[in-house]
């Protein structure tokens, strides 16, 4: 899926200075991207696609909890030379508070060719679109 066709613009994890990922079970996991739809990391843990996850991100500001489905896994190399794998979550519901606030300015940063790959399909098939965290204007008032 191209990145024209996404819904929500995946932003790079080393443009969201500050934020943290892990799993609210305790799995450490390297974030890749977020977006306001969804997450991409790395873990040593196998998480199966359909698996319901719960992440919690820190930032400098809260920490907040996600709930979402894992839409993708594959099995890759990790930095230290190990076997993990890269996971693809949708959220439940779209990021509210300081993180969407983060990822929504991080939007605006990040040059077009540095927003990252379409490789997970954690986001419909849509038009992007990058909605304020208190939810789109209404074009009539």
């Amino acid at each position: 899926m191209s990145e024209s066709r996404r819904r929500w613009v995946r932003v790079p994890a080393e443009a969201l200075p500050g934020v943290e990922a892990r799993l609210t079970s305790g799995i450490d996991v390297r974030l890749i991207d977020l977006s306001q739809g969804g997450a991409r990391f790395k873990t040593r843990e196998r998480l199966l696609p359909g698996l319901n996850v719960s992440l919690r991100f820190t930032t400098g500001a809260e920490d907040q909890s996600v709930r979402g489905k894992v839409v993708r896994s594959s099995m890759v190399k990790l930095a230290d030379g190990r076997l993990g794998y890269e996971v693809g979550v949708a959220f439940d519901e779209v990021l509210s508070g300081a993180l969407a606030e983060i990822a929504a300015a991080a939007v605006k940063r990040v040059p077009r060719g540095r927003r990252t790959d379409d490789r997970t399909g954690a986001s419909l098939d849509a038009t992007v679109t990058v909605v304020p965290p208190e939810g789109p204007k209404d074009s009539n008032s």
